[in-house]
């Protein structure tokens, strides 16, 4: 085992800040992905899931390239403040765009989606009334043969 001078751990310190504040920036994009796509319990765990594997993996991306794999607490202890930073400072700000901008993203697929669907509805709209049109006609023209049968 070997130790590190204070300059080089202050260093791996502010590295460790530097990768929990992208790693909150990594956490807003997905939630940023998850509130697009749905609000369900399924798919908050699944994408809260697949944070922490991106967490796990990075964190172990970064110990291996900057201390050789040995783990330290201090690191740890650095990634997660960078972590609370990002949220307490500029996440508070992105919550408020992301839910924003979610709630535009979603009234302009609304509105799309009603445009684009229009012609449809519209076309689905004549063939139901021609379907009821030709079944009442129908209905008029077998009870008029039923009547006017002679074998009843």
């Amino acid at each position: 085992m070997y130790s590190f001078q204070q300059s080089e751990q202050l260093k791996f310190f502010l590295l460790s800040l530097g990768v929990g504040f992208a790693l909150g920036i990594a956490y807003d994009i997905l939630r940023t992905i998850r509130l697009t796509i749905s609000k369900s319990k399924t798919l908050i765990f699944i994408f809260d899931v697949l944070y922490f594997l991106i967490f796990g993996f990075a964190t172990f991306i970064f110990f291996l390239s900057i201390n050789k794999g040995e783990l330290r607490g201090y690191m740890l202890f650095g990634e997660v403040l960078g972590w609370v930073f990002y949220y307490v400072s500029f996440g508070l700000a992105a919550k408020t765009f992301t839910d924003k901008f979610v709630t535009i993203f979603h009234a302009i697929f609304k509105f799309v989606f009603k445009v684009v669907s229009a012609p449809f509805r519209l076309i689905f709209k004549v063939i139901l009334t021609f379907k009821n049109k030709f079944l009442t006609f129908s209905q008029k023209v077998v009870k008029k043969t039923k009547k006017n049968s002679k074998i009843h």
